[in-house]
């Protein structure tokens, strides 16, 4: 029984089916604790899964399952010994072969440098981490970075993330900023095969962008090598504070109640407000606690409380709008 190549800490399967003759004459049995062992010397590799029952009658058959899961790499073999009750055995013990080969598929992602076309790869002991750092980029500016993934292995790589993700492809929730080509990718890499990829940074706002690639394969050792990424949108950029909405509540009509809102300047230039109002539709009950004066500058990192008054004069609900 020949499990062939298998990958490093993975598990192959094999069925053997034990059958009574439907011509023989008595049941066919063997010992629940020792009639189906391995033979001295066998791989521990192996496992077998000994079938539920220690007896069949004429006609009858049960299945013995057989798993193959090397630890390491290498040629593995064993025996299993199957000591029944059948005359034509009785001086010998049937013996089954086993055979299998431990193969690692080995992964190596590389980032190319566009000046010299030298790779930084990931399984250089001299790399700590796979990072491209895209700077600092107008907006509609775009800058992008190779990288190349590779098979050095014996055996086939597959690269495959599984829950919608592509074996190649950016982690979840990352901005549309970054875009990869060609698309995210699944599939194998033979020994010795590689694909190229172009990760391209183009920001359409300020602020930083952080995200990473992540390639997702079945090696045993780097089942995930990840990328780095970070880049800058050169441009102020308004961040409001969620959750976007500012909520007085139930307050007694004629009373009044104060609530601030803040807006933080997250870009990395100087960012201005050059008005600030309030809509209040025809009932007027929102109002600036305070006088605004605008236009307003705030430095990368500054944050600016808006305060508001809500004074009721009627029963009911009512909205308005900070612009």
């Amino acid at each position: 029984l020949d499990f062939g190549r298998v990958v490093v800490l993975q598990k192959s399967t094999k069925y053997i089916t034990i059958t009574n003759s439907p011509d023989a004459e008595v049941a066919l049995s063997w010992s629940q604790e020792t009639g189906i062992r391995f033979a001295e010397g066998s791989s521990p590799d192996l496992y077998i899964d000994r079938p539920a029952v220690n007896s069949l009658e004429p006609g009858e058959s049960t299945v013995l399952t057989v798993y193959y899961i090397p630890l390491e790499e290498g040629a593995d073999s064993g025996s299993i010994i199957f000591e029944s009750n059948d005359p034509d055995y009785k001086e010998r013990d049937l013996m089954i072969t086993l055979a299998g080969e431990g193969v690692k598929p080995d992964i190596q992602v590389c980032l190319i440098d566009p000046a010299t076309s030298a790779e930084t790869c990931h399984d250089d002991p001299a790399v700590a981490k796979l990072a491209v750092d895209f700077g600092m980029n107008d907006l509609g500016e775009s800058t992008s970075q190779d990288f190349v993934v590779r098979n050095i292995g014996v055996f086939t790589l597959t690269l495959d993330a599984g829950g919608g993700q592509a074996g190649v492809d950016f982690n979840t929730g990352i901005s549309s900023e970054y875009t990869l080509n060609p698309d995210p990718w699944s599939g194998q890499l033979n020994p010795g095969e590689s694909r190229q990829f172009t990760v391209t940074y183009q920001p359409f706002d300020g602020g930083a962008d952080a995200g990473r690639v992540e390639v997702t394969s079945d090696d045993p050792e780097d089942s995930v090598v990840v990328i780095e990424l970070l880049g800058n949108g050169l441009a102020p950029k308004i961040c409001p504070q969620p959750p976007f909405i500012v909520d007085f509540g139930s307050i007694m009509q004629g009373t009044t109640s104060q609530k601030s809102y803040r807006f933080t300047s997250c870009g990395n230039q100087v960012l201005t407000i050059s008005s600030l109002t309030i809509d209040s539709g025809n009932h007027g009950f929102f109002t600036f606690a305070s006088s605004v004066t605008t236009p307003l500058d705030l430095s990368p990192g500054e944050a600016f409380d808006v305060e508001m008054t809500y004074a009721p004069t009627q029963l009911g609900s009512h909205a308005g709008k900070l612009n």
